[in-house]
């Protein structure tokens, strides 16, 4: 008996090139995050390369290391608010100016930043 050619396995050819998209997308994505701001956007960027198995990239160790660092500058500017010392004030303000972040209300960082400033500019006056 002949046997009958087998069709194509287009299915497991488009979602190959659908997963491709998507991780030159999140790349993408995910050197820009690494430059930015944005401790929820950069969390969610990487929350969606665990979710595709693709921690092994180089650029996913930059952004964890980015992310520990925004944390710790949110931290920081958080603790400075809270003990009104000048120095401290100062050195969170130096910081964050250090990593380009600005006190832009509809930035994630600025209500804080801003508080931290406004804090900073009463004890000097």
């Amino acid at each position: 008996p002949a046997s009958t050619p087998q069709a194509p396995p287009w299915p497991v050819f488009l979602l190959a090139e659908q997963r491709a998209k998507l991780l030159r997308r999140l790349k993408a994505e995910l050197s820009d995050s690494t430059v930015g701001c944005s401790i929820e956007g950069l969390t969610r960027t990487l929350q969606s390369v665990y979710d595709l198995s693709a921690e092994r990239w180089p650029e996913v160790q930059h952004a964890e290391a980015r992310l520990r660092v925004l944390q710790a500058v949110l931290r920081q500017l958080c603790e400075a608010a809270g003990n009104g010392s000048q120095d401290e004030l100062e050195a969170a303000v130096n910081e964050a100016a250090s990593l380009g972040i600005c006190d832009d209300a509809a930035a994630p960082f600025g209500p804080a930043l801003a508080a931290v400033r406004r804090q900073l500019f009463a004890l000097q006056v």
